[in-house]
């Protein structure tokens, strides 16, 4: 049976290898993806490392009959930068007046949340040696500008034959 670290760098390599990942990240961000796989030295990474995923799994991991089960998080993070270089982006939809409401839009979240569900689609297609079973999205919406960040956990599950489990 794979490894369940294995597989967390089996999926890494996937999305590193993603040249669809790259073109996003150098158009929006100004350069390629770190990705990162297990216990980062330094708790989370920031903003020096972005673009950035981080990919581990923690806790307890489920066997359950014929299926073991393993759950990673991905966290993406990045510095969006706007048309001008600008690391903060707002995008003004109205003006406020003394007659009208204003509206203006942190841009950053929406291209964080674009990048995570891109990521998202690759690990999907990935063969990393289990299966997706579930995924489940999350984004930040408290930005901590510059940083942006959106988090999606994958389910994995490893099938196990009967001669595994001594059947």
């Amino acid at each position: 049976m794979i490894a369940h670290h294995q597989i967390l760098v089996n999926l890494g390599r996937a999305v590193a290898g993603s040249a669809a990942v790259l073109a996003y990240c150098q158009a929006h961000f100004g350069r390629g993806l770190l990705v990162h796989v297990g216990a980062y030295a330094d708790k989370i990474p920031g903003e020096a490392e972005s673009p950035f995923l981080w990919i581990f799994a923690e806790g307890q991991n489920s066997t359950i009959a014929k299926d073991e089960s393993l759950v990673a998080t991905f966290i993406v993070g990045a510095c969006p930068l706007s048309s001008r270089g600008e690391r903060v982006i707002e995008n003004e939809i109205a003006a406020r007046t003394d007659d009208a409401n204003g509206l203006v839009v942190s841009g950053g979240g929406a291209l964080i949340e674009d990048l995570r569900d891109l990521i998202l689609e690759t690990v999907r297609a990935a063969r990393p040696g289990a299966r997706v079973a579930s995924f489940t999205r999350s984004e930040n919406n408290l930005a901590h500008q510059p940083l942006e960040w959106a988090v999606f956990e994958v389910e994995l599950v490893l099938d196990i034959s009967l001669d595994e489990i001594g059947g």
